[in-house]
């Protein structure tokens, strides 16, 4: 199993959109992060 991780600078509108559509896929296991804390 592949193992992918979505990153963005807040994790709300384009790394988790990322992990809901790349989720679907046989063989993939998805998680999405922010690295701006400061908006989290």
């Amino acid at each position: 199993m592949k193992k992918l991780l979505f990153i963005c600078s807040q994790n709300k509108l384009r790394s988790p959109t990322a992990e809901a559509v790349f989720s679907e896929y046989e063989g993939l296991e998805t998680d999405s992060a922010g690295l701006d804390q400061q908006y989290t």
